[in-house]
């Protein structure tokens, strides 16, 4: 693509013609072996109760191909983690957004707006 200098930028919209979903799944190795037949094509966060072993996410992502994010949490931390983890998870992806703003300082209206147009316009998509 030229680029031409003193000629406005022009904005194309595109359409979003396909997309997976993002799903976590949360459990020991035993646990999760169970679920890993049971997974359709979406994308995963994967959780895992154990204490950190060698390999042990190696063998999380032999089990579950499509994972993105692998975490491994300490027993110690489990119920601590799992609590702030399910709020987490609770959190519509506007308030997620507004707390990471307010966390760096960033926090504007108008950033906020423009992510919820851009929240309904995937939503839009997604639905026709």
């Amino acid at each position: 693509m030229k680029q031409v200098r003193g000629v406005p930028a022009t904005v194309e919209t595109i359409p979003i013609k396909a997309g997976k979903k993002l799903r976590t799944l949360r459990g020991n190795l035993l646990e999760l072996s169970a679920m890993a037949e049971t997974q359709n094509g979406d994308l995963l966060r994967i959780l895992i109760d154990a204490e950190p072993t060698s390999g042990l996410a190696d063998q999380v992502r032999d089990l579950f191909p499509q994972a993105i994010d692998v975490r491994i949490l300490r027993r110690s931390e489990n119920k601590q983690s799992q609590e702030g983890h399910q709020k987490l998870l609770e959190r519509s992806p506007q308030e997620l957004f507004a707390k990471y703003l307010n966390a760096g300082g960033l926090y504007d209206e108008s950033l906020v707006k423009l992510f919820n147009q851009l929240l309904e316009e995937i939503d839009e998509a997604s639905t026709t």
